[in-house]
């Protein structure tokens, strides 16, 4: 994640705001316009990617001498909003209390599917399949849950109870000798957000990497119907 760094897309607006002058802020246009809108995705570095026929305009708000770097895509670049503030000093970091959402561990038909087309997609590649693991769902589950509720894909998430992997790791007591997390969001269903991940190198390293045996996988939905997905990858210890 690039500390300082947040990003959200609402009503066609991508609103990317940094804290920090010392953190560059970097968001590539991977996609191209087709007769019927563009394709490919929109990457804030380090934050999180964004499917292009949603995004109609880019908001980037940061500090007078925060880093930038805008990397246009072929044949399509939505309009740029650029707004510079003051450097500011960093405001103190403030833990929310624990009130993580309760969660079974256990996959919803949904959640299964995407298990399922990840052991697809590793068999295809020579690869073992990841085993389910309750805690591991548990994490998965209670940070798509957050992610919902704040309207907002990020891989830190201010404002959420267990704001870092490592914190929902630690939450559920999965011990780990190796530990990765894939999100997405608004993606209609189990193809559609197989195939971003897949076209990401460093999403499909995740879900193609030997170093994991097991996974668990969230899904959850925000009031206007639009999922998001989080998959969390381990090896425990």
């Amino acid at each position: 994640m690039a500390a300082g760094v947040t990003a959200g897309l609402a009503n066609g607006v991508l609103t990317v705001v940094g804290t920090s002058p010392s953190a560059p802020i970097v968001v590539d246009i991977y996609a191209y316009k087709m007769p019927r809108g563009p394709v490919g995705f929109v990457v804030v570095e380090g934050v999180g990617l964004y499917p292009a026929a949603s995004v109609r305009a880019v908001s980037i708000v940061k500090t007078a001498s925060e880093p930038l770097l805008v990397r246009p895509g072929p044949n399509w670049n939505p309009t740029f909003r650029l707004t510079n503030r003051p450097d500011a000093p960093s405001a103190p970091q403030v833990t929310p209390p624990i009130t993580a959402a309760p969660s079974a561990g256990v996959e919803s038909a949904a959640e299964q599917a995407v298990v399922d087309a990840v052991n697809l997609a590793r068999k295809q590649n020579g690869l073992a399949p990841l085993s389910v693991n309750a805690k591991l769902v548990q994490a998965a589950q209670i940070y798509a849950q957050d992610m919902a509720r704040l309207n907002s894909m990020q891989h830190d998430l201010p404002g959420a109870s267990l704001p870092t992997l490592l914190d929902r790791a630690r939450y559920v007591g999965y011990s780990y000798s190796a530990l990765g997390e894939n999100i997405a969001y608004n993606y209609r269903d189990t193809a559609s957000v197989m195939s971003g991940w897949l076209n990401s190198p460093g999403h499909r390293a995740n879900i193609l990497s030997p170093g994991y045996t097991q996974i668990g996988v969230g899904v959850a939905y925000n009031g206007r119907g639009e999922p998001y997905y989080c998959q969390v990858f381990g090896r425990p210890a």
